[in-house]
């Protein structure tokens, strides 16, 4: 018997009916009491659930008119005669501070007032925008990372320590956080700083595995029979950097390839990555001939734009054609034994998903 749970299940009931239209819930009595043996206990909860309501009129009162009011409407999470729910509300009241703070107002305050109508058993609400006082972020905490370091995590922020506290820019920076995939948990708390105006904030971070090992096993109708293993390393010694390799051996094909990428180079918004491959193929049976390739790439990325980003690549790969079997064609033993290819491409993506992880919309 633990009484702080026994307050936490009477809180998941209240949110419970609240979220099924019982807006006159409310628990009588919750008593705890000791079996006749003295080995358990009898928990008793009294309820009265209440009539059903809907949900009835919507209105808005935005106190600052430069604020769209068609976005503040299209921010509402339910319709007039749904069930009512208090968790559609706080979501509508979440949505509207963000459509406030995408519009530069981040200390906007939406208050939800209800009024119930007992005689149609529906719920009238009335959100009210007005700007409330500005808060200042004293510090961040950042908890629970154990190997990934500081700066890996601080860097994902667009928020810093002094800024003006922007509910947008802190669920922008929790979801790139997110995205690293570094962690099986992300939480923000707020906590009061040493003055009124200013607020701490503790992010906690759960670590998980980010290295991969993968074998597999095939056939194919060119290279026969193969085996392949790849490892990767998503998060190197916690920095943030990734490595990973891969090595196929087939009956007619031998591949070995590496790559390193890191994804703020020179302690800047800057993507740097290289690559280094040999691959060895035996096409005797087919063009008469083997051939065997070395490369390697390199290439660095940067933000235009907000969605916007643009990759810059050089490339550079050695092929050699050797083995020729007296049954090679004409055309194959006139091409060069040794050729050289260099380079250089651009590449520009536009990317406006919601998460890199688990996208629901973009």
């Amino acid at each position: 018997y633990d009484p702080d749970r026994l307050n936490y299940d009477q809180e998941k009931l209240r949110q419970f009916y609240l979220n099924h239209g019982y807006a006159d819930f409310k628990i009588v009595s919750a008593v705890a009491e000791l079996s006749p043996d003295q080995k358990d206990f009898f928990i008793t909860f009294t309820l009265e659930e209440g009539e059903k309501y809907k949900f009835g009129k919507v209105e808005i009162e935005s106190k600052i008119p430069s604020i769209s009011l068609e976005k503040l409407q299209e921010a509402v999470a339910f319709e007039e005669d749904d069930w009512y729910s208090a968790k559609l509300v706080d979501t509508t009241v979440e949505k509207m501070m963000e459509v406030a703070g995408e519009q530069g107002y981040a200390f906007v305050e939406p208050k939800a007032k209800a009024k119930k109508n007992k005689e149609d058993q529906t719920v009238d609400l009335t959100f009210v925008l007005e700007e409330g006082p500005k808060i200042y972020i004293q510090r961040i905490d950042i908890v629970g990372n154990t190997r990934t370091l500081d700066s890996v995590v601080r860097r994902e922020l667009t928020i810093s320590e002094g800024d003006a506290f922007n509910v947008v820019r802190v669920r922008k920076s929790l979801q790139k956080i997110k995205d690293l995939n570094y962690f099986k948990k992300v939480d923000l708390t707020r906590h009061p700083g040493d003055a009124p105006d200013k607020v701490v904030l503790k992010l906690e971070v759960e670590e998980q595995s980010t290295g991969e090992l993968m074998l597999s096993g095939g056939y194919g109708q060119n290279i026969g029979p193969l085996g392949e293993i790849s490892v990767r390393e998503r998060n190197l010694l916690g920095t943030g950097q990734s490595v990973g390799a891969k090595t196929r051996i087939a009956k007619r094909q031998t591949l070995i390839d590496f790559d390193y990428e890191q994804p703020y180079f020179l302690g800047r918004h800057l993507m740097f990555g290289m690559n280094a491959f040999m691959k060895k193929e035996d096409l005797k049976s087919q063009s008469s001939f083997e051939e065997r390739t070395n490369g390697l790439g390199t290439w660095i990325g940067y933000e235009l734009a907000e969605y916007w980003t643009q990759i810059l690549g050089y490339g550079l790969r050695f092929d050699h054609i050797g083995g020729l079997s007296s049954y090679a064609s004409k055309f194959v033993r006139q091409q060069k034994v040794n050729t050289i290819i260099s380079s250089v491409y651009q590449t520009i993506m536009y990317d406006r998903r919601d998460s890199k992880i688990d996208p629901r919309s973009g």
